[in-house]
């Protein structure tokens, strides 16, 4: 039985049936807030799994790990925060994809 991941991102590794680049990335080159938070997603996902995280759950929001790793992802999930706080206060950009997008890679380094 296939997983959720599994059936959002298959094992052709090719551009054209990836979803993430072939729907994603293009929003992301042009916007900054899904951009960012893409990179502080990606970089989360690397510490986990050279067996880092970016928040220790026992200690809340004590970061441990690769100093350098740390400090990538919370530099850009920052980043990502800011600009789409911006973004809250125009109607027409709180509803893109973009800042949709955004805000679920960010929610997804909460969970």
């Amino acid at each position: 039985m296939p997983t959720v991941g599994y059936a959002f991102l298959p094992n052709d590794k090719s551009a054209y049936s990836n979803p993430l680049s072939r729907n994603i990335l293009p929003l992301a080159v042009r916007d900054a807030a899904l951009f960012h938070a893409i990179l502080a997603d990606s970089g989360n996902d690397m510490m986990i799994r050279q067996g880092e995280q970016l928040f220790d759950p026992e200690q809340g929001s004590i970061v441990r790990g690769s100093r350098y790793g740390s400090i990538f992802c919370m530099r850009h999930k920052l980043e990502g925060i800011r600009i789409i706080n911006e973004k809250l206060s125009h109607p027409a950009q709180c509803i893109s994809d973009e800042t949709i997008i955004a805000v679920c890679h960010l929610i997804g380094l909460e969970v």
